[in-house]
Parts: C-alpha cells; structure tokens; sequence
C-alpha cells in the first residue's frame, strides 16, 4: 500500500468517525482508535508532528467519550438538533 493511498485511508476513517461521534457517544472510542494508526504513519514518514496530533486527538476523543452525553439513560441533543425534542432543557 503506498503512503498516499494511506493517508486517504486514514483520512476517511478519522472524518467517519467525527460523524459517528457527532450522533452516539461512542464514535469517540472509534476516533481515539483510529488515532494511534496516524500515529504510526507518522514515524513511518518522518513527520513528528502526526504523532503529537494524534496523541492529542486520541486524548480529546478519550476525553469526550468519558463525559459523555447520556443523561438518565437517554441522549441529550443539542437544541440545533434536528430531531426537534427539548431533551437538551434536561435538569
């Protein structure tokens, strides 16, 4: 597999997995896994800086996932949801 093609790889699962996140809570677990494999194509190719972003990236997710966005069992939605409900006014 060349690099580039592996970049593109890398790309498209780390943009997938923000829209997983950005509807279920554990999309954060997928994108914080998806993380140490830039990690590695980044001290493949000599460039330092991926590690230090998907180290920080793989922390957010981690972060993100842990604080969570389920409240008594359901998901709360963000008042520019689409779903219309007013879950978010929970409390």
């Amino acid at each position: 597999m060349t690099l580039a093609l592996w970049s593109w790889l890398l790309t498209a699962s780390s943009l997938l997995s923000l829209w997983i996140a950005g509807r279920w809570r554990w999309g954060w677990l997928v994108l914080a896994g998806t993380e140490p494999l830039w990690a590695v194509y980044g001290a493949t190719t000599g460039q330092p800086g991926f590690i230090v972003s998907a180290t920080a990236f793989a922390l957010v997710g981690l972060r993100n996932f842990a604080r969570g966005s389920d409240v008594g069992g359901r998901t709360v939605h963000h008042p520019w949801s689409r779903r219309g409900r007013r879950d978010h006014l929970v409390g």
